[in-house]
């Protein structure tokens, strides 16, 4: 006499659940290729334009009214950044350079460092530890407040930019109100080079030289009689 291993309703569940894990997995590869669609057409839609005037405001363009000469000349500037971002951005490095403010100068060192090419940070931290420049800045506990003279660039090589500022410095004690403050006048010559925007270097623009250079101010000359 013959014996079943198994129920035939066993075997029935069995084939049921079977067929239904198959239309699962047809129905999410649908899907994936669905998303899969829908991820290159946004990957082929154009960006947005924004063009920021002279002084600095953004302002959008609508991709379908853009003229073929602004369209041809994005695609030739795509990803360089603009003079006003260079001058924002050497800007931001002189104020952490030049400005040193007793209270903040761990800040502002850190992120000159940040905005320099690495062989240039690594020798200009050394020099300062050698120095003990942050030491005697903390210790004379003064802020010091920029004027630009002027702020330009200079020229333009390939993938590296002259850029020169004059200013003049006013530093004050954060001591004494009635200190007597001290102010002097430099010319500083910045080469950035341009480089792939990053989250650590999101201008493109890091510095990979920096000379300053005291300027002495011409006495005045007397009114002729």
């Amino acid at each position: 006499m013959s014996t079943r291993s198994a129920p035939p309703a066993v075997w029935t569940a069995f084939a049921s659940q079977g067929r239904w894990k198959n239309w699962v997995m047809l129905g999410q590869l649908l899907l994936l290729a669905l998303m899969g669609q829908v991820c290159f057409r946004l990957a082929r839609t154009e960006p947005d334009i924004v063009v920021v005037d002279s002084v600095g405001e953004g302002h959008y363009v609508e991709h379908s009214v853009a003229t073929a000469p602004l369209l041809d000349w994005l695609k030739e500037q795509r990803g360089s950044p603009s003079d006003l971002t260079v001058e924002a951005f050497a800007r931001r490095f002189l104020n952490a350079t030049a400005a040193p403010n007793s209270t903040m100068l761990d800040a502002q060192w850190a992120e000159a460092l940040s905005m320099m090419a690495v062989p240039l940070a690594e020798r200009v931290d050394a020099e300062a530890r050698a120095q003990k420049l942050l030491e005697t800045y903390r210790l004379a506990q003064v802020r010091t407040r920029l004027d630009y003279q002027a702020l330009d660039v200079m020229e333009r090589h390939g993938a590296q930019l002259h850029v020169r500022a004059r200013l003049s410095r006013r530093r004050e004690s954060l001591l004494s109100a009635t200190a007597a403050a001290t102010s002097d006048s430099q010319q500083v010559d910045l080469v950035l080079a341009l480089v792939p925007r990053s989250r650590a270097r999101p201008d493109g623009l890091m510095v990979v030289e920096w000379r300053s250079t005291p300027l002495v101010d011409a006495p005045s000359t007397p009114p002729t009689p």
